[in-house]
């Protein structure tokens, strides 16, 4: 009778404890679920994400979506997580960058991982008409030279005329990043708006960027946002006898109202433009240090107006306003003027000089 119980008491400890170890088997096990209520958007409109742990730590802003960027602009906020004691829950925002059928890579948390989503994205709305537009995506040049131009531009088919295109600031570590202005051209039905970013590098070698969106406003509302997708630029750096300084794009200088016939010991003026296309107004050279009086002109202090617009890319412009004075009759000429600038189209030396 005794070895009867003794049995039958193991049989119950075995039995116990085998059912507290797989109890706490799963009490231990992570869940880690990503949900989304719609797998279909337009371009320029976000999928949501819901994220939902029953763990409290790590924090899922631990998580890395490196894998999902070349597709969707991640957009998330570690303060928007919501914790508590049964775990943590996110709500995050993705945009993807182009139109057609694109996939959310696995998330990994901890050691789990969640099944891919397939999202088909489709041609964006306006607002008011409910109709679908076209919108294109271009890079002018992906091989480049140093400090030279590259435009990254949306052209927006559509027949709203009041809409808006802003291009977000951005700041780069190695390349300058400068918005662009909306250009409008107008054909039967419908207009072409053109907006986007002038990208200047000013590092040789390769460069990965990534813009932050170009906002599509109706009656002062965002109503979609527009991220590019990923850029690599090849940058060449500029032969090595070639000052730092050198201007980069395409120069030209013109001389306008020159006055044909002078008083002798009379002031005059002389009205200069120098016009640098692709070229930022701070890398346009200044031609005042240029300027040289001769024993037959007499120069003085010249005056400067600056301008810059950003339609379609950079154009910068000097204007001077030159008083001269001629010591001497007969016919008389003005002082060279010379400048070197790099022209990227050749990849040559250019030389301006004035008078031609």
């Amino acid at each position: 009778m005794r070895v009867r119980i003794k049995a039958y008491t193991n049989i119950i400890l075995f039995t116990f404890f085998t059912f507290i170890t797989i109890t706490s088997v799963h009490a231990n096990a992570t869940v880690f679920n990503i949900t989304t209520k719609d797998t279909t958007t337009q371009l320029g409109k976000p999928v949501w994400l819901d994220l939902q742990t029953d763990q409290t730590s790590p924090s899922l802003d631990s998580i890395d979506f490196t894998a999902v960027t070349d597709q969707f602009e991640v957009v998330k906020d570690k303060n928007e997580i919501r914790n508590g004691k049964q775990g943590q829950q996110w709500r995050i925002r993705l945009y993807p960058r182009e139109e057609g059928q694109h996939t959310i890579t696995p998330l990994h948390y901890q050691s789990h991982a969640t099944a891919p989503i397939t999202i088909q994205v489709t041609p964006p709305v306006d607002l008011k008409t409910g109709q679908p537009f076209s919108i294109k995506h271009q890079v002018s040049s992906t091989q480049v030279w140093l400090r030279q131009q590259v435009l990254v531009t949306y052209e927006l088919t559509t027949p709203e005329i009041t809409l808006v295109l802003t291009p977000q600031e951005a700041t780069l570590t190695d390349v300058s990043v400068m918005p662009l202005t909306t250009a409008t051209t107008h054909e039967p039905n419908k207009l072409h708006h053109r907006s986007g970013w002038a990208l200047y590098p000013r590092k040789p070698g390769p460069h990965r960027i990534q813009l932050p969106a170009l906002n599509y406003i109706q009656d002062g509302v965002i109503t979609h946002h527009f991220f590019p997708p990923g850029i690599t630029l090849d940058v060449k750096p500029l032969p090595a006898y070639l000052p730092g300084n050198l201007p980069v794009g395409r120069l030209s200088l013109h001389a306008n109202d020159v006055p044909r016939l002078l008083l002798n010991k009379h002031l005059s003026e002389v009205h200069l433009q120098l016009r640098g296309e692709g070229i930022p107004l701070p890398w346009l050279p200044d031609l005042r240090a240029l300027f040289r009086a001769s024993t037959d002109i007499t120069l003085y202090p010249a005056a400067l107006a600056t301008q810059q617009t950003r339609s379609g890319g950079i154009v910068s412009q000097h204007d001077y306003h030159l008083p001269i004075k001629t010591n001497a009759q007969g016919r008389l000429v003005l002082p060279d003027v010379k400048l070197h600038y790099f022209d990227p189209t050749t990849g040559r030396l250019a030389l301006l000089t004035l008078p031609d």
